[in-house]
């Protein structure tokens, strides 16, 4: 599929993994049943379920990071010197709480289309503006999309090896 891609500019690269990315985790999630949603994962002691809840938070809040990258607004690194990533990724969870395979799907869409957006109307001098994540710290835009998709890569393999029992 890549042979007809030029994956050595910056955008399209980023957009093709993202794509990739999505692609292994919808096959992944569209494919679960009830009882799989239970099972338990090696995530923070998280189920299934709500490893694809958190999956579908983390794009829409790293969203808020992204815009204030393309913004140039100040890094917010002291600012979240307090902030407890743990806590937060509960509480994006509780929110979901009740949510369909279907609904996160939908707010997967959605962030993604949002994302791309950003990507878009990123420049090349715009994917090396840096900014903060809580969990990678300082990070350029280019870094920071290079997490979205690894984070739902990673997150796909972790349901994979829950429904295969590997755990």
């Amino acid at each position: 599929m890549s042979e007809n891609i030029n994956l050595d500019d910056r955008h399209t690269r980023l957009k093709y993994k993202m794509a990739e990315a999505r692609q292994e985790l919808v096959t992944v999630l569209e494919a679960l049943t009830p009882a799989q949603l239970e099972m338990p994962t090696h995530n923070e002691g998280w189920n299934v379920g709500q490893v694809a809840a958190h999956i579908a938070a983390a794009e829409g809040s790293m969203e808020v990071i992204a815009r204030r990258i393309l913004n140039r607004e100040p890094n917010q690194r002291e600012a979240n010197q307090d902030f407890d990533l743990d806590r937060f990724n509960n509480s994006m969870i509780r929110r979901r709480t009740g949510k369909t395979i279907p609904d996160l799907l939908d707010e997967l869409a959605a962030s993604r289309a949002r994302m791309l957006g950003i990507l878009d109307q990123a420049s090349n001098d715009d994917l090396a503006a840096t900014g903060y994540h809580p969990y990678a710290g300082d990070i350029d835009l280019y870094g920071l999309f290079v997490v979205i998709y690894r984070h739902e890569r990673d997150h796909a393999g972790d349901i994979k090896k829950a429904i295969a029992k590997e755990y």
